[in-house]
């Protein structure tokens, strides 16, 4: 069973752009942006490697806010191989944000992936990442932990950041650029991620 998985999460690192779906996905995204009347917005997107499905549970917003119809929908399953992925448009002083993903690790066991973004309005700033794996309902909001998590972010240099838990391996990039990119990966851990080519 789990050599099945790692199969199958390896098969989805190898093909993450295959029939051009890492291309198509940026570019869908760009023309969603041009809508926007902001300087700053983020290009999100977030690659299930995992060899499983996994669960878009909520998304955290400390600037803007997702656009339009490209707002992820809580509780939505991210098939593995498939790109999950929106606009965050920015607010006072930028597009910073997180996502939550729910992975099952163990049979009826589940951990919870966050990954975040900060895109300052003054795209001259530097673009910063991070991202944790922890216990279940961990980034609930009224454990404080997002404070602590913008405060962590904000304060660092991260252009690209991984953190491992429970067998898995979340990776963030941010890419700079007119209209930035954010680009997450979640896989097991102990694979190699290919470099990004955004």
């Amino acid at each position: 069973m789990a050599e099945d998985r790692k199969a199958r999460a390896q098969d989805a690192l190898n093909t993450i752009d295959k029939d051009y779906k890492k291309s198509f996905t940026i570019e869908y995204l760009k023309q969603e942006a041009v809508k926007i009347d902001h300087s700053s917005v983020t290009l999100c997107m977030v690659y299930n490697a995992t060899g499983d499905t996994i669960r878009f549970l909520y998304p955290h917003d400390w600037r803007g806010t997702a656009y339009g119809e490209t707002a992820p929908k809580p509780q939505m399953e991210i098939p593995n191989g498939a790109w999950h992925s929106f606009v965050h448009e920015s607010g006072t002083g930028g597009s910073t944000g997180a996502v939550v993903y729910r992975i099952q690790y163990e049979p009826q066991k589940y951990c919870d992936v966050m990954q975040a973004w900060d895109t300052p309005a003054d795209l001259k700033d530097p673009n910063k990442v991070y991202t944790e794996i922890q216990e279940l309902f961990h980034f609930m909001d009224e454990k404080g932990n997002w404070r602590t998590i913008l405060n962590t972010m904000e304060k660092s240099d991260f252009k690209t950041f991984s953190a491992t838990g429970y067998g898995y391996k979340s990776v963030v990039t941010g890419h700079y650029g007119p209209t930035p990119i954010f680009e997450g990966i979640i896989t097991l851990d102990g694979l190699q991620v290919p470099t990004s080519a955004s």
